[in-house]
């Protein structure tokens, strides 16, 4: 067999992949400025048991790669990542970090080619596809709360991160693991030997799925990773607003019903043919200390005042 890159990183896994074990890619999504507060907890209660023990470990139970991916707002996701990486000590897991503005996704899909799919798009009610610019179309004002365009394509950097790195190994990932920045791990990641690897596993927060499936954190097998991955592209080619329009009467006039990220997540998994499992939450979304108020002058700890949309 020739010799290229590719297999030779591939047998360079096999020869110090210890037998039984997985290759998991860890797509980490979201804003990374709060990595002072989450960091820690992060590669405590969620990496290392992924790796098995300790990721640090000369030779770890499980592969564990690890791609950032959020939005570019000044210089912050840079210093975030820095924090992640440095303070916390797991560079060497990481494989990919990308970043984008979001004016630029709205350019693109404002296109001519994607303008028609974007604006049935629109017509679907809720906050799945949120965004701080009010300026979402050419044709006119139009603005969503939430930021479900920001989870979207930073998932979709992820899968692209993913994909060319098993195209460079020459070989595939066993699972994948989806997770906020910004989740704060109070208690330790189920290990993967205890997760069946056939099954998608939720978290189960006893409230938190909205309708849908809860989203903040799930763990994928490799057979799922588009379905996990994949709401950028099918929000892209038309697939979205036609999956959602038979699959409830969010586009009727007067229909209470309206969509958000987490029944979007519930329709692809669906639609992908996932068997469903949970587990109980062993982490909770934390926010970054510089937006928590004084309960008793609504001040900011910087001394500004905070504003919640």
């Amino acid at each position: 067999m020739r010799r290229t890159p590719g297999n030779l990183l591939l047998w360079c896994i096999t020869l110090l992949t210890p037998a039984g074990a997985e290759w998991i890619a860890v797509c980490l999504f979201g804003r990374v400025r709060g990595a002072r507060v989450v960091g820690e907890a992060l590669r405590q209660n969620l990496l290392d048991p992924l790796c098995g023990g300790s990721c640090a470990a000369e030779a770890p139970q499980h592969r564990v790669d690890v791609y950032i991916a959020g939005p570019a707002t000044s210089g912050s996701p840079l210093r975030g990542t820095a924090d992640l990486l440095d303070a916390q000590g797991f560079p060497w897991l990481v494989k990919g970090v990308r970043f984008q503005d979001e004016s630029h996704i709205l350019s693109y899909l404002n296109t001519p080619e994607n303008i028609d799919n974007w604006h049935k798009t629109l017509l679907i009610r809720g906050n799945w596809i949120g965004a701080a610019s009010k300026l979402m179309s050419k044709r006119r004002i139009h603005r969503r709360r939430g930021s479900g365009l920001w989870q979207y394509f930073a998932q979709h950097q992820c899968l692209e991160m993913i994909e060319g790195q098993e195209r460079f190994a020459a070989t595939s990932y066993d699972r994948l693991v989806l997770s906020r920045t910004d989740l704060k791990w109070i208690f330790p990641h189920p290990p993967p030997h205890a997760l069946d690897r056939t099954l998608a596993w939720i978290p189960d927060t006893m409230e938190d799925d909205w309708g849908g499936i809860y989203d903040r954190h799930y763990v994928l097998p490799r057979s799922l990773l588009r379905a996990g991955l994949g709401g950028w592209e099918m929000l892209v080619d038309g697939r979205a607003w036609r999956l959602m329009a038979t699959g409830a009467d969010v586009m009727l006039p007067g229909s209470n019903v309206s969509m958000n990220t987490e029944t979007y997540l519930a329709l692809r998994l669906e639609y992908a043919g996932a068997q469903i499992a949970r587990y109980p939450a062993t982490a909770y979304l934390a926010c970054d200390s510089s937006e928590w108020k004084d309960g008793k002058t609504g001040m900011s700890q910087g001394g500004s005042r905070t504003v919640h949309g």
